[in-house]
């Protein structure tokens, strides 16, 4: 008799053993009936799990996210030197392939005949890599350990597309041992045209081709020259990165451009489709404080504390006025030059005319949950 799990257990017992059978099942091949049978249910009782196989193939594709997001943020130290770091991240991401064959079959195969949330889901994937690599490229830039002269983004691009040619001739070996040794050479020809002191031509890859998705002719980026232009002089922003990542863009680059406008003890509030731990971990590494919530629906909010300044005071649950009555005493309470956030159930519109009166500097940022984000300032 199948053994009854619940709902949760049963789709992730379900999701494993898709990406077990993509091993050796081309993508095409893949179907809703060996999959419940590999995980002994009908094909009838893995539906009640999943309503169709791009249901089923989305859950892969953010299972493996998820799980090589984890491990690829373990392995980041804004301390270490990049290019180790960059040869632990490319170490992690062959292990990955190499312990979860079926994976490539998701990122070479054609996902054409599924719905276009499949192909925006690889790029997610795809994107995440490279956002990683690039802060890297960064991070090895602001240390004066990698050339200054160097596009992060291209680099990131010329690394994931060549750790997905290893994977390539990888499989074309018939998947022998040992695909994360390939890290090590990989990494030593990008030491002698990324470091300090390399001759190689710096444009390693045009800039405009790195928005180009290496994944398959198949998947192609499709990508707006900039999705946000963040106004000047913010302490308090909402930079929404959904309508981005729809286009499978990186949102990177609009968040770091948010962020260049924003000064310490500032405010931003990121919504996104998925938690995003290792965009939640970069920053985290650079100095901000950052934190998470679930929005429902798959939404996350992610609020970052610009140079690690204390988080919004959650007010939500309080009963008109009393949020009101609350901003007013912390504000009584600030000093010249000092800085106060809170999160309120709803835009404050009645609270602002009192702060001007008082004449204390503030911003304010709607969220998509309805609540707000207010930044208050004494003027010094």
């Amino acid at each position: 008799m199948t053994e009854r799990l619940d709902h949760a257990t049963r789709q992730d017992q379900i999701v494993v053993a898709a990406l077990a059978l993509l091993a050796d099942t081309p993508l095409v091949d893949l179907s809703t009936r060996s999959i419940a049978r590999m995980v002994g249910l009908t094909q009838p009782a893995l539906f009640r799990h999943f309503d169709s196989r791009e249901a089923l193939l989305l859950a892969v594709v953010s299972h493996a996210r998820a799980l090589i997001g984890a491990e690829v943020v373990d392995r980041i130290n804004p301390h270490g030197p990049a290019l180790d770091q960059l040869d632990a991240v490319v170490t992690t991401l062959l292990g990955w392939v190499e312990t979860h064959p079926g994976l490539p079959r998701l990122l070479f195969g054609d996902p054409s005949g599924d719905a276009a949330a499949l192909r925006v889901s690889l790029r997610h994937l795809v994107s995440m890599q490279r956002t990683v690599i690039a802060e890297l490229v960064r991070m090895g830039q602001r240390s004066g350990e990698l050339r200054a002269d160097l596009d992060g983004n291209s680099v990131a691009t010329l690394v994931v597309g060549m750790i997905q040619g290893v994977v390539l001739q990888w499989r074309l070996d018939d998947r022998p041992d040992g695909l994360s040794a390939a890290a090590g050479p990989l990494v030593a020809v990008l030491r002698s045209g990324i470091a300090v002191g390399s001759e190689v031509v710096a444009d390693l890859v045009p800039a405009a081709d790195a928005a180009a998705d290496p994944v398959s002719v198949s998947v192609s980026d499709s990508v707006s020259d900039r999705q946000f232009a963040p106004p000047p002089q913010c302490t308090a922003l909402h930079l929404d990165v959904r309508p981005i990542l729809a286009l499978g863009s990186d949102p990177l680059a609009d968040v770091l451009r948010a962020l260049e406008t924003l000064t310490s003890a500032s405010i931003l509030a990121i919504t996104a489709p998925f938690e995003a731990r290792p965009l939640v971990a970069l920053l985290g590494r650079a100095g901000h404080r950052v934190e998470t919530e679930s929005l429902g629906g798959g939404d996350w909010l992610l609020l970052v504390s610009v140079g690690g300044a204390a988080p919004p005071i959650d007010l939500r649950d309080l009963e008109p006025p009393e949020p009101l009555e609350k901003v007013l005493e912390m504000a009584a309470r600030l000093l010249p030059g000092e800085v106060v956030c809170a999160r309120l159930p709803r835009f404050p519109r009645l609270l602002l005319g009192h702060l001007d009166a008082r004449s204390l500097a503030w911003q304010v940022a709607e969220l998509t949950d309805g609540s707000a984000l207010l930044h208050l300032r004494r003027p010094s």
